[in-house]
């Protein structure tokens, strides 16, 4: 006995595809947004890059470029020039460029290991019909491997995401600050 008609079903799969399509599109939007406004608390002349560098991580392919411009080098290099003697801000510059590398390393290892996989099937393996078992073990190894890249990238994001907009509220304290000493 089904709990749910095939109608329903229906229904229900295609608000979760469209929940999901919404989350995929929303998340590096506030993403993108958490990045722009950290980026906004920094003085002009302390950036290497402009503000609107962090919009260009939601277009397609465009993306990854601007990652690397803004998460390893834009954000955390403009914070330490901007206070360069804050032993408070410090810190944040450090993790902000650490997990910025490690979210933009992250692809080129991924796409390293995916030709390092078909290197090894297609040479090691070929076509030999009597080596299946090798096929098996090749993708569970690359797979798991894969799956553990995945939650570091995940973990990574999260981490950059939390620290961006941790210290956004620091910046407007020690800007507020600076500005008075002036």
């Amino acid at each position: 006995m089904l709990l749910f008609s095939q109608h329903q079903l229906t229904i229900l799969a295609v608000i979760g595809n469209i929940f999901n399509v919404c989350l995929l599109l929303l998340i590096p939007i506030l993403f993108a947004l958490s990045v722009y406004k950290t980026s906004k608390q920094i003085p002009d002349k302390y950036k290497y890059f402009p503000d609107w560098f962090a919009w260009m991580m939601i277009i397609p392919l465009l993306n990854y470029i601007f990652a690397w411009i803004m998460l390893p080098f834009g954000v955390p290099g403009a914070i330490k020039r901007c206070f360069p003697d804050n032993n408070y801000i410090k810190p944040f510059h450090t993790s902000l460029r650490r997990w910025g590398l490690i979210l933009v390393l992250i692809p080129i290892v991924t796409i390293i290991i995916m030709i390092i996989t078909m290197l090894v099937t297609v040479l090691l393996v070929g076509h030999n019909p009597a080596t299946p078992s090798i096929h098996l073990w090749l993708a569970i190894a690359f797979g798991t491997i894969g799956g553990l890249l995945f939650l570091l990238s995940l973990f990574s994001f999260i981490m950059y995401w939390a620290k961006v907009a941790t210290v956004r509220p620091i910046l407007v304290m020690a800007n507020a600050m600076q500005d008075k000493q002036q």
